[in-house]
């Protein structure tokens, strides 16, 4: 990351961020390996097509969650969605996390001037 969440000392810090389309929450972790991969990999997560409905949620072990749920779904079929995990550690750098709009999550960092969103 070329400028984002900077320490007391405002020395830069390395953020990992994946975006991944997972096409629906049900599909994506069904094995341990992923997980593990996830956790050793990226500090930031943001997962879209999670097709939650209002009020849904889903946790990963070692991040803190965010949700968005698309609004508008067929009952047979929920579409869209989207959450954003953040690993604890850097939980105490967000300055805010914003879900202003439908399928958007967005992260505004303290110490840098970047935010992060989808």
């Amino acid at each position: 990351m070329k400028q984002g969440p900077s320490d007391e000392k405002k020395k830069k810090i390395s953020v990992r961020i994946l975006f991944w389309n997972i096409m629906g929450r049900m599909n994506f972790i069904k094995t341990e390996y992923p997980l593990q991969w996830l956790k050793n990999n990226f500090d930031v997560l943001f997962i879209s097509e999670t097709h939650l409905t209002k009020g849904q949620q889903f946790h990963l072990d070692g991040f803190k969650d965010y949700h968005n749920s698309y609004s508008e779904y067929d009952a047979k079929k929920p579409r869209g969605g989207i959450s954003c995990f953040i690993k604890h550690e850097f939980v105490h750098r967000v300055n805010e996390v914003q879900r202003d709009s439908e399928d958007n999550v967005t992260i505004i960092w303290k110490g840098g001037n970047k935010t992060f969103g989808s």
